[in-house]
């Protein structure tokens, strides 16, 4: 198989694999004498291996056990208190690693979802963000201007209301598309030394690597407007990833 991919439980591998094994919510196990060409990576658990198992790629862990428990908690702090942490950055650094770490998994696993089912519309939005990101930014801030006003109007009438939550559902997946896209660019752009860049090494490093700037006061609130009208520029702009594009230039 290409990719095996587990999501809420552990991931137990007892064949060849061509790509990367993914465990979202527990551990990566390798039975004897199996093969993943590409990287391992578990979200809440550890990987362990059978005699005989061999991985050519990376292996990465995140969390433990107890990880789910701090997923589950630290939803709803994403919710409510964004704004307090934003305001009490320096109190509350000690408390959010939890919260980087479930960022990095919404985000990196909503990318590689999308790589995974829908890989063409992904590669034809990375080729809109490198063929014109001026106009992908500007499209994006008007929409991002409009689509507040159209939703209300929309839901003055009855039968406008699912028709606006529809459109708001849309428009959310479009930009987890493109951050994906854009995350990818970034990742595939940096100059790596004697790591093989595999697809989850590339999407990971590029989330990353937006989200360590993200941090940064100031810096990391531009950063993540701009991502966030890139990436809803280039959906409109490549009609949600499905316009076909000619040569794109370096």
């Amino acid at each position: 198989m290409n990719n095996a991919v587990s999501y809420g439980g552990g991931l137990d591998v007892l064949g060849h694999v061509e790509g990367d094994a993914i465990a979202y919510g527990g551990g990566v196990h390798l039975g004897p004498h199996s093969e993943v060409e590409g990287d391992v990576v578990s979200f809440g658990g550890g990987i362990t291996k059978d005699e005989g198992a061999s991985v050519e790629g990376d292996e990465v862990a995140f969390g433990s056990s107890g990880f789910g428990r701090v997923v589950a908690t630290s939803l709803p702090k994403i919710v409510h208190t964004a704004s307090d942490r934003r305001e009490h950055r320096e109190d509350n650094s000690g408390g959010s690693l939890p919260l980087f770490l479930v960022w990095f998994a919404v985000l990196f696993g909503s990318g590689f979802l999308a790589m995974m089912f829908a890989p063409n519309r992904v590669r034809l939005l990375e080729a809109e963000i490198r063929r014109d990101p001026l106009r992908c930014g500007v499209t994006g801030l008007l929409s991002g201007l409009a689509l507040p006003v159209l939703t209300v109007m929309l839901c003055v009438t009855f039968i406008g209301i699912p028709v606006a939550a529809g459109l708001l559902l849309v428009s959310a997946a479009g930009c987890l598309m493109g951050v994906a896209a854009l995350a990818n660019e970034i990742g595939a752009r940096l100059p790596f030394k004697n790591v093989r860049k595999t697809q989850a090494v590339v999407l990971a490093t590029g989330v990353l690597l937006m989200q360590l700037v993200g941090l940064v006061p100031v810096l990391g609130g531009i950063t993540w407007f701009v991502i966030a009208v890139l990436s809803l520029g280039a959906v409109i702009r490549s009609r949600f990833g499905t316009r076909q594009l000619g040569p794109v230039p370096m």
